[in-house]
C-alpha cells in the first residue's frame, strides 16, 4: 500500500505521507530505503528530504512506489537552482492544505512551495508556514485540521500584510 503522489507533489511531502500510511517517521522509513537502495554505502550525512533526491534512492522509492516514468519525472522533476537549501524546512499554506482536507485528500506539499521566491500563495494571497521536518510526530500526521485552520486565521490577508511592512506609499515606492 503506497498513496499516489498528486499533481505537483513534492518528493518529501510524498514520503511523509508514505511514512504515515505505514506508522513510521520519516527518518525510519529513509533508512530502510537507502539500506536497499545504497547497500554497503554509507548514507550521506545530509538532511533526510535531501537524501531523497539520491539518484540510487529516488530510484528504489519509485520502483517499490511502482511509479510510472511519467509520475517519477514529474516527482523528481529538475532542479531549478531556485529550491529552498535547506531540505529539512518546507512551506506550505494552510488554505490549500484545508482544502485538501475538505475534498477528502490527504495534505500534500506542492513542488512551488519549495522554490525559495516563492513566498506568499498566488491562489490565497498569504504567506506561506514554515515547518521543520525534523521535529515531524513519529506516527502520525501533523497536517492537523486544528493545526491548519489555526495557521490559516493568523496569516489572514489583512494580518499578513501588518506584519511585513506598514502601508506607506514612499516605503513601498522605494522598495519596488
Amino acid at each position: 500500500v503506497c498513496p499516489r503522489p498528486q499533481h505537483n507533489e513534492s518528493v518529501p511531502s510524498w514520503f511523509e505521507r508514505i511514512g504515515y500510511e505505514y506508522a513510521m517517521s520519516p527518518a525510519l522509513l529513509l533508512s530502510v530505503v537507502e539500506r536497499d537502495a545504497l547497500g554497503a554505502q554509507r548514507p550521506s550525512k545530509a538532511a533526510s528530504a535531501t537524501r531523497l533526491l539520491h539518484p540510487l534512492v529516488a530510484d528504489q522509492l519509485a520502483s517499490l512506489g511502482q511509479l510510472s516514468d511519467a509520475q517519477r519525472g514529474e516527482l523528481w522533476s529538475p532542479q531549478s537552482d531556485w529550491e529552498l537549501i535547506d531540505l529539512s524546512f518546507c512551506c506550505y499554506c494552510p488554505h490549500c492544505c484545508l482544502n485538501d482536507l475538505e475534498n477528502e485528500r490527504s495534505p500534500y506539499g506542492r513542488q512551488m512551495w519549495q522554490q525559495s521566491w516563492y513566498t506568499v500563495c498566488q491562489p490565497h494571497g498569504t504567506a506561506l508556514v514554515l515547518r521543520s521536518l525534523v521535529h515531524l510526530p513519529k506516527n502520525r500526521s501533523c497536517w492537523t485540521h486544528a493545526a491548519l485552520k489555526s495557521h490559516r486565521e493568523f496569516l489572514a490577508a489583512n494580518r499578513y500584510r501588518d506584519l511585513k511592512v506598514r502601508l506607506q506609499p514612499e516605503v513601498r515606492v522605494a522598495i519596488l
